[in-house]
């Protein structure tokens, strides 16, 4: 509920961020949701829906590191996931994998309890157990492989939502609001673990492992931490090249940066031949 998610974050409407978002909502074509700010750490997220409103939320720590451009990026990403409906879109493909993993875990628990029953019973034709216990152990292993091709989507997703982003604002702008994110999470473990504890992570801009769609969790303290970046364009191409890990990255939500910024460059092709 975006109400919850309100209160939960302390959301504030913000006049100066609700003129940037219409800004970017008329250059993509699109109706513009509502802006708030949220007290946190550097972040942005889509969420809402047709009866609530839809809604984009930029933290007090994102609007700390990026400059005008570069925020008009964030805000063009997150005003693709709602062009796109992903919100809707994930959380029907992740509720799946949790009905057919509890169903499992119900039809294993039924077999045992129903050999149990017959053993102390003295009674024969204890294989429907055995055979419920086999289906239910087939249902999470299913479950499992689907959670998979959910959070593959949701790479996809996020791939979109980037190429939104760069095609309201750049992909250089882009390309600098991710840099900065990844450079501020991939030396402070603390918040590292903020986000990959946060049910909502499905919904940022920026986040690691897995998760299936969830719109609540606990916000912790955010502690401004000043950024010095030189050559924030040196930092990008730097990270262009480091290796991706592709056993890590099946169970990741999002895409890792590096494949994120060489994505960009292959948009930034795509938006200069049509112009």
């Amino acid at each position: 509920s975006p109400w919850l998610i309100n209160l939960m974050y302390g959301a504030s409407p913000n006049e100066e961020l609700q003129q940037i978002v219409n800004e970017v909502s008329r250059r993509a074509g699109i109706k513009p949701p509502k802006a708030v700010v949220v007290r946190g750490p550097p972040n942005a997220f889509a969420y809402g829906n047709i009866f609530a409103g839809r809604y984009v939320a930029v933290t007090t720590g994102m609007l700390d590191i990026v400059d005008k451009r570069e925020l008009e990026a964030v805000i063009g990403h997150e005003l693709g996931h709602h062009k796109h409906k992903d919100n809707a879109i994930m959380l029907l493909f992740g509720i799946f994998p949790s009905i057919i993993y509890y169903l499992g875990i119900i039809l294993i628990r039924a077999g045992i309890l129903g050999g149990v029953s017959r053993l102390s019973e003295r009674r024969e034709g204890g294989g429907g157990g055995l055979f419920l216990v086999l289906i239910g152990a087939i249902a999470i292993l299913l479950s499992m492989v689907i959670q998979v091709l959910v959070l593959a989507f949701s790479r996809l997703r996020e791939y979109y939502a980037d190429a939104h982003g760069a095609y309201v604002s750049g992909a250089k702008n882009m390309q600098r609001a991710l840099a900065k994110l990844h450079l501020y999470y991939e030396y402070n473990d603390e918040m590292k673990h903020y986000i990959d504890n946060s049910k909502l992570r499905t919904l940022f801009i920026y986040a690691f492992m897995e998760a299936i769609a969830n719109p609540f969790y606990s916000p912790i303290p955010y502690r401004k931490r000043r950024i010095i970046i030189e050559d924030i364009d040196h930092l990008i191409e730097s990270l262009k090249q480091q290796p991706i890990d592709p056993a890590k990255e099946v169970f990741m939500s999002h895409p890792p940066i590096p494949k994120r910024l060489r994505f960009l460059d292959q948009v930034e092709t795509g938006i200069e031949r049509i112009h």
